[in-house]
């Protein structure tokens, strides 16, 4: 099982967005799930994911690798 199918399982959209708001995970990790969501969505590009958040290539591919990593 990946981080993202664990947090997903676990937590809903709302959840996640109110945890990080209330400082209880890291904010980057809400985001993190943001992008691998639209990643998966829309053609597993990193380079257009990259487009789309105007975040580096690398920087996207950081957050992609977070959320595959098994658990």
């Amino acid at each position: 099982m990946t981080a993202y199918e664990y947090i997903r399982m676990t937590l809903t959209a709302e959840q996640v967005s109110g945890l990080a708001k209330a400082g209880l995970i890291a904010p980057n990790t809400a985001q993190y799930i943001n992008i691998y969501e639209w990643h998966l969505s829309n053609g597993r590009s990193k380079k257009k994911t990259a487009q789309h958040f105007g975040m580096k290539p690398s920087t996207v591919g950081y957050a992609i690798s977070q959320m595959k990593k098994q658990v």
